[in-house]
């Protein structure tokens, strides 16, 4: 990337030392500018390749997508689509997998090493839901899973992110990617604001017609995508769809919505048939500079599940607030801890543990050594 290097940060962190910036600020912008730096994959990944390896893992990931297809392919561009486009990318995992990570392929894709497409394909939007749900009659968990990115990701990104999560945590379900068209870039947050909602009513009509079929839906949402989330739901109970909400479960996790929005989100909602996921870590610092965008107003995914405010709220709105900061962050943001949560499903008997305490409202934290993966946060007497 022209001009991107630590010292070019360093020297611009230096610049806004020198005019006394918050020193907050100064490390979140730090941060940021980092990740800014990092290589990032194109839509190149995405051509088909002719191998996969033998000892590997093939996931069929499906896609519903508002942004345009990219002139000449393949993927799709940040620019806003007029209409949703359907499809399918099957995605060879390799055998020697690290969980938790993506091996991008190089400019020679090695099946063996790295994440590869194999076979990819658009459909119409009847051939998309024939497809999912045939799929859901081979598996034995007919779930359909729908993953919703967050701000800052490209197409190609969150497709092979919903590919690894999938493998990591051994799931059987069908994995469903609602792309919206994110600029990509770290810097472009108000624009991704106003993309995500020119995107909420295509992601209500996806939920319409997938919660037709036969089994539960997991709606997940990660950072800007669980405001994205939200307001889906919010468009589908003003529509008066509530056999609709009732069937869906909801998670979201590192949620950037401000805390006052969300009450606000939720007073249209109702309180929800099951209760609604959100994953925390106060020490999330792409929430903190978000918050200080917004003026210092508190993000949901950075709440302190110690708070009896937050304890008395989520029993009351039927929520389950989990503070996931045991986990292992993924870079110096911490804003992605969720995708180590697939190692701990991968494990069927913790899976089954999790399901079970996951059946009332409050706040909980997660513990990984112990033999109750949620401990409850329970209001201290004064």
């Amino acid at each position: 990337m022209k001009g991107c290097s630590l010292l070019s940060i360093v020297g611009k962190a230096n610049s806004l030392r020198a005019s006394r910036f918050p020193a907050f600020f100064l490390l979140i912008f730090v941060v940021i500018g980092q990740v800014s730096c990092a290589s990032r994959p194109d839509g190149r990944v995405l051509v088909p390749v002719s191998d996969a390896d033998p000892n590997g893992r093939i996931v069929r990931v499906y896609f519903a997508t508002t942004r345009t297809a990219a002139t000449p392919g393949p993927g799709y561009t940040a620019e806003p689509a007029l209409h949703t486009t359907y499809g399918y990318y099957d995605i060879s995992i390799p055998s020697r997998h690290l969980p938790g990570t993506i091996a991008w392929p190089r400019s020679k894709p090695d099946p063996k090493r790295d994440f590869v497409v194999t076979e990819s394909g658009v459909l119409s939007r009847n051939d998309f839901l024939a497809a999912v749900g045939k799929d859901k009659t081979r598996r034995s968990a007919p779930r359909t899973d729908i993953f919703v990115h967050g701000y800052n990701k490209s197409f190609q990104e969150s497709l092979f992110r919903l590919a690894q999560v999938s493998v990591d945590s051994s799931s059987n379900t069908v994995p469903v990617l609602f792309s919206w068209p994110s600029e990509g870039k770290p810097f472009e947050y108000i624009a991704d604001k106003e993309a995500a909602l020119y995107s909420r009513d295509a992601l209500a009509r996806l939920l319409v017609v997938l919660t037709q079929q036969t089994g539960p839906t997991l709606l997940f949402g990660h950072s800007m995508g669980g405001w994205l989330v939200m307001e889906a739901l919010r468009t589908l109970k003003l529509a008066d769809r509530q056999d609709v909400l009732n069937r869906i479960e909801v998670v979201l996790a590192a949620p950037d919505i401000d805390i006052y929005v969300f009450r606000q989100q939720l007073t249209v909602i109702g309180r929800p048939k099951q209760p609604i996921v959100v994953l925390v870590s106060k020490d999330d610092r792409a929430l903190a500079l978000s918050a200080r965008i917004a003026g210092g107003r508190s993000r949901l995914g950075a709440v302190d599940v110690n708070n009896p405010i937050i304890i008395e709220k989520s029993n009351q709105a039927n929520i389950q607030v989990i503070d996931i900061s045991v986990l292992k962050p993924d870079n110096l943001t911490r804003h992605s801890r969720y995708i180590q949560l697939a190692r701990i499903f991968a494990d069927q008997e913790e899976v089954e543990i999790m399901s079970r305490e996951l059946q009332n409202a409050g706040a909980y934290v997660l513990n990984t050594v112990g033999n109750q993966l949620l401990q409850p946060v329970r209001i201290r007497p004064e």
